[in-house]
């Protein structure tokens, strides 16, 4: 872990009131953040300084899977702003919707085009 994200997490666990041994609970954040890269760290130390994380109750720093779990999210989350936007799924037509569009199924009949309209959703059928 980087210095910038130590300092942070250090900042972090001085806005809360403590009543663990400081310096093991930092080795167990360094062991929980060990994979996270330090500026998604930094970002949810500052979150949850500023009070942005909903949580039950804001007087106690978070525990180390808490934290890890906010660093993570973050990380998703630019993931998925990164990531193409998302497609539309194309379904493959019915059977009958294929035959409708070849011209197939007998269209003469008023009362038949409406019937098939109602069966295929599509009002420009009937």
């Amino acid at each position: 872990m980087d210095v910038k994200a130590k300092t942070y997490i250090l900042a972090m666990l001085s806005a809360f009131p403590q009543t663990q041994d400081v310096d093991a609970l930092m080795l167990a954040f360094e062991i929980g953040c060990a994979d996270i890269p330090p500026e998604y760290v930094c970002d949810a130390a500052q979150a949850y300084i500023r009070g942005e994380v909903e949580r039950d109750n804001h007087r106690f720093a978070p525990t180390v899977p808490e934290f890890v779990k906010q660093c993570r999210n973050g990380a998703a989350f630019d993931q998925i702003k990164q990531s193409e936007p998302a497609t539309v799924l194309q379904f493959p037509k019915s059977k009958f919707r294929q035959q409708w569009d070849a011209g197939k199924i007998p269209q003469a009949d008023a009362k038949a085009r409406e019937q098939i309209a109602k069966m295929i959703g599509d009002e420009n059928a009937g």
